[in-house]
């Protein structure tokens, strides 16, 4: 039985990294697509951060040239070129949290398919996906939180393991491979 099993598990193992290999950048688009919309879903359903609230505000300023002189006065403490984008997407995306996310959203799906091709060019198709599904897992969960907010998670942080469930932490060591 256990054979039958192994055997089984070999050959869709073999079916995926067969499929992988031959459509690529097809799953990859696909992914990308999926990544885009659960980036999306997140930007709209969280509140609004406080830098944020500074950057919309600085966006929206009636021109670039007060979006400058905003800065120079000390009314953000950041360089006035990521308010100038946002000034730039307001007039087309209605909603502000959406509009003040979007210039970053669209900057992580893209950093997602340049790590593919990077890790595509040195490494085997099921080797490469890998990175790039790490570094996007964390987009997807926050998009999946409101369907298994149940779910127990586990995070390393300075050498310590903590397992949430429900609404329990629970710690232990991390060994020295973790």
């Amino acid at each position: 039985m256990t054979g039958q099993i192994a055997s089984a598990l070999s050959r869709s193992a073999d079916a995926v990294e067969s499929a992988l290999h031959a459509h690529f950048w097809r799953l990859a688009v696909l992914f990308g697509v999926v990544l885009l919309a659960c980036s999306i879903t997140e930007d709209l359903r969280k509140k609004m951060w406080i830098d944020e609230l500074y950057t919309l505000y600085m966006a929206r300023q009636a021109s670039l040239t007060e979006i400058v002189k905003a800065t120079q006065e000390g009314c953000d403490g950041v360089p006035p070129l990521y308010a100038m984008i946002v000034h730039a997407i307001l007039p087309w995306v209605r909603n502000e949290a959406l509009a003040v996310r979007l210039p970053s959203t669209l900057g992580f799906c893209a950093m997602f398919f340049c790590l593919l091709a990077f890790c595509r060019r040195r490494w085997p198709a099921s080797y490469a996906i890998l990175p790039a599904l790490l570094a996007s897992s964390a987009a997807i969960k926050g998009a999946l939180t409101v369907c298994c907010s149940d779910a127990p998670l586990v995070y390393c942080y300075a050498g310590k393991r903590q397992l949430r469930t429900g609404g329990e932490w629970l710690q232990f060591r991390c060994s020295p491979s973790a």
